[in-house]
């Protein structure tokens, strides 16, 4: 099915043209190269993604206007397509953001271009020359125009007649921050002090100064809502837990060894890694919202600019995955060594963020 749906997104409305037929092969190269992204969630989310990724490729043939610039110093045969650099920068949280991070290089090796200086100075007088304007009157259009109602899925506009109804320009930073939802706190049974004081702990360790206990960020009519820490904290406390239970039921019921590939597919579908997951994506939805408030000083933006690459750097599923097969891979040790190495290696990890910071 998600193959048909690719074949019909290089071939709509333009019949056998070879031109679409290449987008489509394209939009299968784009899944190829995301894959490691799907891993961080579970069945569900995997099949959003692949939405995702499939709408975009629909929605690129729409926006065929915007064609493909060839970078200077690149071999012709290495195009940037405007339409993708776009997709890029909006993900990475803006232009703003990417100047902040300094992450051009970054954008380039996604454009599986050379990740060199002068190459990433191109693209960004590229992004600059043909796309700015674009990116200020999608930002626009998202913030101000009335007429929107959010939903879990995103945010769905109204018709209006000076701006026409493009779901793909609304901001994917506003449609996370706004479709937050207040989550009930869940009651951990079994809960081990040890894994509740660690866990703590990681969250903590950013927010010593008190900026990042909470952030306002707009909600709906330009009402301000506030995204409790302490309680995604404490979610995402929970489902730590019940993910490590879990593995501890696998870890007595199951030979290890020559069962890997099972393994991690019965964890990656689990119910537990999938709330984990979303929490985080709620959690770094917010995160990215409040560094873009203009209200906001440096020293503020920087603090959750700061807490936003280490969730990234320590709380990535396929991160977990490799450590827990790896743990696989050694299959010598007795339960006890593993569950003391799970705990420092997984719970304990992020205090040598704090020392980096």
């Amino acid at each position: 099915e998600i193959s048909e749906e690719l074949d019909s997104a290089g071939s709509d409305g333009a019949g056998n043209d070879s031109t679409k037929t290449e987008r489509g092969r394209e939009g299968r190269d784009r899944i190829a190269s995301y894959w490691d992204e799907c891993l961080t969630s579970g069945s569900k989310e995997k099949l959003k993604f692949y939405k995702r990724i499939i709408k975009d490729q629909k929605i690129s043939e729409k926006h065929a206007r915007l064609g493909k610039v060839e970078v200077p110093l690149i071999p012709p045969s290495s195009p940037v397509y405007l339409y993708e650099l776009f997709c890029i920068i909006r993900d990475m949280g803006g232009i703003d953001a990417v100047r902040r991070a300094n992450s051009w290089s970054s954008v380039a090796s996604v454009l599986d271009l050379p990740s060199t200086q002068p190459c990433a100075s191109q693209i960004e007088r590229i992004y600059l020359k043909y796309l700015g304007a674009e990116e200020e009157r999608v930002r626009a259009s998202s913030l101000a125009l009335p007429g929107r109602r959010v939903t879990r899925r995103g945010e769905k506009r109204v018709a209006h007649n000076d701006v026409p109804r493009k779901e793909e320009f609304v901001h994917p930073l506003e449609v996370q921050t706004r479709s937050l939802s207040s989550r009930k706190k869940q009651k951990t049974e079994a809960t081990s002090p040890s894994a509740v004081e660690n866990s703590d702990s990681i969250l903590a360790s950013r927010g010593q100064d008190g900026h990042a206990a909470n952030s306002e960020t707009p909600g709906r009519h330009d009402k301000k809502r506030t995204v409790n820490e302490d309680e995604l904290r404490d979610s995402i406390t929970s489902s730590l837990l019940a993910l490590e239970a879990g593995i501890k039921r696998s870890a007595l019921t199951t030979q290890w060894k020559g069962k890997q590939a099972k393994w991690i597919a019965r964890v990656v579908s689990s119910k537990a890694v999938g709330d984990f997951v979303d929490q985080l994506l709620e959690l770094e939805g917010g995160i990215k919202w409040g560094a873009m408030d203009e209200e906001w000083t440096d020293e503020q933006r920087q603090l959750w600019v700061d807490h936003l690459s280490f969730i990234r750097s320590y709380y990535r599923l396929s991160d977990l995955l490799r450590v827990f097969a790896s743990y696989i891979d050694e299959g010598s040790f007795s339960d006890q060594e593993f569950f003391s190495k799970f705990e420092d290696g997984l719970l304990r990890r992020p205090s040598v963020a704090s020392k980096a910071k």
